[in-house]
């Protein structure tokens, strides 16, 4: 009996609150991996998930012309590769992991050794789930729902993320094994892209900065990782794929550009807009609760509110790109005081890391918006841990009390619920167009049988991409099923006219004109940030295309339509039905 009485004095129950998070986080996972089981493919899956058909040979011939004729990113293609031989369900698992394993390696590598934690880890895990799970489509279909996409820019994340874990094991306990898979590790992450293989010199650079001021001398170890990690990053630019688009890209009206564009793809509302104003304004909160930290991180909370006008005001992409430099300023001020100033040095390392992510793909003019994911990761996962960091002191001064406990708990669940909401219209739309491929599935399968392959356009906006709008795309998705010589039932019909040079669609009776045409001709601008996102100046007025609505301002009142059904991107460009081109016309 006493034994009994001294093991129930011993044991401590789970607080309600942290069981809670537990089960939220666990819900949120699994939606995300039932939201990956059910995506569609897209040009690139249906090109790397024909490597492996011919065998080892075949496999090893056309990585070869590929490195050659297409980039230097062998490591995450071979990676796309193998999972698209797999099929859908060998990737949901190795992408939810490999998220999974990036917050926690990013975590265990910021964290203080030997720091008594009050529950701050578990909200940031819980954090970090539900960021996830409530980002905007736009954002999913260039990162968690396309396999090709989440090799080339979550799969690099990976490594970048287990290799700054088995740096901080080789500072306090060093061994030759231990050394040799973090020298491999700092040359894969290296290796991967261009994004990654920057991120990885950035933060192995300012160790070896932080090392040099605070020990006043520098490791050769640490050195030595650098160097392999710059030979990892030489991979990609040896070949002459890549070479060739570097040299084509880098001018100073090419950085203008891309600096337009990526600010477009990243800081406007329906990107990643929330998680700046979050971010800073966790910032702020974290610098009023510590006082320890420098006065100048409060900042963070004027930041916020500032960036908060993307979502109240007007779009437009001068207003995308002062917002987005008026927080690569604070990011910046806060990474530089957070290695100098704070004990978070490789916190802001790893928000250095980040922009030089944002910096590479605004010199490489890449308009898409999967060259964010990087720097989206990296504010996820710091915001993330410097709340919990804000959770562990609000739950010291609140030791005891079990308001906090009970406010805790509803906040989470409040705030679980009102990601889910969001997430619902993208779990509804992307079954249906689930339903869809399998369908052209079946109709490619008896394709041959029917003489004839006849297939279903999936229904915007939650899909990758229009099926048979590019040549390039027809010819990878016949060779994927085997029916290349088999004649296809086209759903829309091209109309050339010789009289005007000009090509008009027709599809389900409706008549499609060229943008870029129709722009011209009557004396306007039209700026492509993505396929998302288009800025169309006309007639003194601006028209922003943020998908799926269209937005303008006349006469004092904003307007918004949802043309999404009204925009086809056919050959790599873009067509606009008779009632879009209506309303820029006026």
């Amino acid at each position: 009996m006493s034994q009994s009485n001294e093991i129930r004095k011993g044991s401590r129950p789970i607080p309600l609150p942290f069981l809670i998070l537990v089960i939220l986080v666990i819900c949120a996972i699994l939606l995300l991996v039932a939201l990956q089981l059910m995506t569609t493919f897209t040009t690139d899956d249906y090109y790397y998930a024909c490597f492996w058909r011919d065998g080892f040979d075949g496999f090893v011939r056309r990585n070869v012309d590929h490195y050659l004729t297409r980039n230097g990113r062998v490591l995450v293609h071979l990676i796309a590769q193998t999972l698209l031989a797999g099929g859908m369900i060998p990737f949901a698992i190795f992408n939810t992991l490999s998220l999974i394993a990036i917050f926690l390696c990013f975590m265990a590598f910021q964290s203080m050794p030997g720091k008594k934690t009050h529950g701050g880890g578990l909200l940031s895990a819980f954090l970090f789930s539900i960021m996830l799970l409530g980002l905007n489509y736009n954002v999913l279909k260039h990162s968690i729902l396309c396999v090709s996409d989440a090799c080339n820019y979550i799969f690099p994340q990976l490594l970048l993320a287990l290799s700054c874990m088995l740096l901080e094991k080789c500072r306090t306990s060093p061994g030759i094994p231990l050394c040799f898979f973090t020298a491999l590790g700092c040359f894969l992450s290296g290796a991967t892209t261009e994004q990654g293989g920057i991120m990885t010199l950035t933060i192995l650079f300012v160790s070896i900065l932080s090392e040099l001021i605070v020990q006043k001398r520098v490791g050769v170890f640490r050195v030595f990782l650098l160097l392999c990690s710059a030979a990892g990053y030489l991979t990609i630019f040896l070949s002459p794929a890549t070479r060739a688009r570097a040299a084509s890209e880098l001018s100073i009206p090419g950085i203008q550009n891309g600096l337009r564009q990526f600010a477009c793809n990243f800081a406007s509302p329906g990107r990643s807009l929330f998680v700046m104003i979050l971010f800073c304004l966790v910032i702020g909160t974290l610098s009023l609760l510590n006082r320890k930290l420098p006065r100048v991180l409060l900042l963070g909370l004027p930041v916020s509110a500032t960036l908060s006008i993307g979502y109240f005001s007007a779009q437009s992409v001068a207003l995308n790109v002062i917002l987005f430099l008026l927080f690569c300023g604070f990011m910046l001020t806060a990474a530089v005081i957070f290695i100098f100033k704070t004990p978070y040095q490789k916190s802001g390392s790893l928000l250095l890391a980040g922009l030089a992510s944002a910096g590479m793909m605004i010199f490489t003019v890449s308009s898409s918006v999967r060259a964010t994911v990087p720097l989206l990761i990296c504010l996820m996962v710091c915001g993330a841990f410097f709340a919990g960091e804000c959770y562990e002191i609000l739950g010291i001064r609140f030791a005891g009390k079990k308001f906090f406990h009970r406010a805790t708990a509803i906040l989470s669940v409040c705030a679980f619920f009102c990601c889910l909401n969001q997430a619902m219209p993208v779990f509804r739309g992307v079954r249906n167009n689930y339903r869809i491929l399998q369908q052209n599935e079946l109709a490619a399968q008896t394709a041959r049988q029917e003489e004839v392959f006849r297939y279903r356009d999936y229904l915007p906006p939650y899909y990758l991409a229009d099926l048979f709008t590019s040549s390039v795309f027809d010819r990878l998705f016949l060779h994927y099923y085997r029916i290349d010589d088999v004649p296809v039932e086209y759903n829309y019909r091209v109309m050339e006219f010789e009289k005007t040079g000009e090509t008009t669609l027709l599809k389900d009776g409706k008549r499609y004109h060229p943008l870029s045409k129709l722009v011209k001709k009557h004396g306007g601008k039209l700026f492509w940030a993505s396929n998302e996102y288009l800025s169309i100046t006309l007639k003194r007025r601006e028209f922003i295309y943020n998908a799926p609505c269209l937005y303008w301002t006349d006469q004092g009142t904003r307007h918004r339509v949802n043309v999404v059904q009204d925009i086809i991107n056919y050959e790599n460009s873009l067509f606009v039905s008779e009632d879009f081109a209506k309303i820029l016309l006026g």
